[in-house]
């Protein structure tokens, strides 16, 4: 419990304490930078956790859909072999995409196993996806088309039964993978925003500086790096924030306004910190 409300007046002191800023322009950068880890990687926590509880009704949808046994052709053999496809039907063979969205493509999948089959022609398919005699080709999107080779893939057959098998042990293990999953891939965007902040904050350091030069308060440029990584902080709650809330995330210039307000009013009442009575959490040693 000391953890936590330490960790929660340490937040709150990056908001507004000019004692714990004038404290802390003197201390080791890297007790600032844990500090922000910290709250980078609470914050990261917090939105993949919101996005998987938004998402949620979506995958049940998505799981109780019913797409291979609606569209799966009742007697279609998918066959690899020596990684050449072959299927027991007259190819083209087009399966529909039964769906009500607007943009989505007149074809779910479109196998094609001639030799002759050309990108112009699988385009003019209007197809998600196409197979053709040796690869499985993917239209993200208009501008992105992702091929996948099928020449390395073990000789095997695919048949109705088959697919559903396979669909209802993806959808089995996704229940339990779903939220390790989400929180890996949280943390893993969070770690490029943890180093884009700290690269980012080098910049930011000039306007601390700036203001600190107006304000006639001497600091190096690593103290004011430190000053700088602490006040960051309220920015990056107040975009955690607005993502949230669904808006976008704060603009650069947003940021900048953002930072130069919270430096400001703390540097600006350093002068009068002996009258002030701040909290101030301490771990191991350290003001922090």
């Amino acid at each position: 419990m000391k953890y936590i409300k330490d960790f929660f007046t340490e937040l709150k002191n990056s908001f507004y304490n000019p004692a714990v800023y004038k404290k802390i322009s003197a201390e080791p950068t890297g007790n600032r930078i844990w500090f922000l880890a910290k709250i980078n990687l609470v914050a990261i926590t917090i939105a993949g956790l919101i996005f998987l509880i938004l998402s949620t009704p979506d995958l049940i949808d998505f799981s109780k859909s019913n797409h291979i046994e609606q569209e799966y052709p009742e007697d279609l053999i998918v066959s690899v072999e020596d990684g050449i496809v072959s299927i027991n039907k007259e190819s083209p063979l087009f399966i529909e995409f039964k769906t009500n969205e607007e943009d989505a493509p007149e074809n779910l999948l479109v196998i094609d196993t001639r030799d002759d089959l050309s990108m112009d022609t699988m385009i003019d398919y209007d197809s998600l996806a196409v197979v053709t005699n040796d690869s499985f080709v993917f239209f993200k999107s208009e501008n992105e088309t992702r091929i996948f080779s099928l020449s390395d893939i073990d000789d095997f057959e695919m048949t109705k039964e088959k697919a559903l098998s396979w669909w209802q042990t993806a959808i089995k293990w996704g229940y339990f993978l779903i939220i390790p999953i989400t929180l890996l891939l949280s943390w893993l965007i969070g770690g490029f925003i943890f180093a884009y902040y700290l690269l980012v904050t080098f910049v930011y350091t000039l306007l601390t500086l700036l203001i600190a030069k107006l304000l006639k308060i001497k600091l190096t440029y690593m103290n004011a790096y430190t000053v700088t990584l602490y006040a960051i902080v309220p920015m990056l709650v107040l975009d955690l924030l607005m993502i949230c809330l669904g808006f976008p995330a704060l603009a650069f210039l947003d940021s900048l306004v953002i930072l130069a307000i919270v430096v400001f009013i703390n540097l600006r009442d350093w002068k009068n910190i002996n009258e002030m009575e701040p909290e101030i959490a301490v771990d191991a040693g350290h003001i922090v």
